[in-house]
């Protein structure tokens, strides 16, 4: 049987139409970054902050522990004209269990970087798309001195305290630890809650062994998270 070039012409048209639509309904399941900064309005997370600091000096060894709820309210466009976060800190009263505002942060998130204003100085906390062992200087939006910011792990599960989290990211903002002084800070991100942990240590310790002589760590792991519409 023979078949007429516009017949075949035909036939060629609907193959690929019927392609181009089996393209265009499947689901777009690629990850941006965003999904682990997390920012957005209507975001609620409550963090157990613990402070512990040494002070040989005056031979002091403190403890602070507390309950913090960071609060994303609204949105505003800055002095670029970028949508920007407005993030309200609370801590809570050990006594009343009210929550007092504390300090306001805020946030930008582009579609190639997720920035945090901490205490008026902007760090570049993650860079979109993420990669395994990509690298980047945090604090290239501030005057402090350069600091390398590596993602050091991507994808993976984890638990922390009493949540768990199918797909988490890593940032690492320096490891070095000698004889004399250990100095470590890490960020956690988990998809659709953001930051579930975050360490900052720097300390000096007694010559040649584990004990600390001065110096402080810093820690806030999330207990709870929810995004009211």
């Amino acid at each position: 049987m023979k078949f007429s070039p516009q017949i075949c012409l035909l036939v060629l048209i609907s193959l690929i139409v019927l392609s181009c639509k089996k393209e265009n309904t499947a689901p777009n399941t690629t990850i941006t970054g965003s999904e682990y900064f997390s920012s957005v309005v209507g975001m609620t997370r409550i963090y157990q902050v613990d402070s512990i600091y040494w002070d040989d000096f005056n031979n002091q060894h403190d403890t602070v522990s507390y309950e913090m709820k960071e609060v994303i309210p609204s949105t505003y466009l800055d002095n670029q004209g970028r949508p920007t976060q407005r993030i309200e800190r609370y801590r809570q009263d050990s006594i009343t269990g009210n929550w007092t505002i504390w300090k306001v942060w805020a946030s930008n998130v582009t579609s190639a970087t997720g920035e945090l204003v901490e205490d008026n100085i902007r760090f570049l906390k993650l860079t979109f798309t993420p990669v395994l062992n990509a690298t980047w200087n945090g604090n290239t939006y501030n005057t402090l001195d350069p600091q390398d910011y590596v993602i050091t792990s991507l994808g993976v599960p984890d638990t922390k305290g009493s949540l768990t989290f199918n797909t988490t990211l890593t940032v690492s903002h320096g490891n070095d630890d000698n004889l004399v002084y250990r100095k470590f800070a890490e960020e956690r991100y988990a998809k659709g809650a953001g930051l579930y942990y975050r360490v900052n240590e720097d300390v000096e310790k007694i010559f040649g062994t584990a004990d600390i002589k001065s110096g402080y760590i810093y820690t806030e792991t999330l207990l709870s998270y929810s995004i009211t519409p």
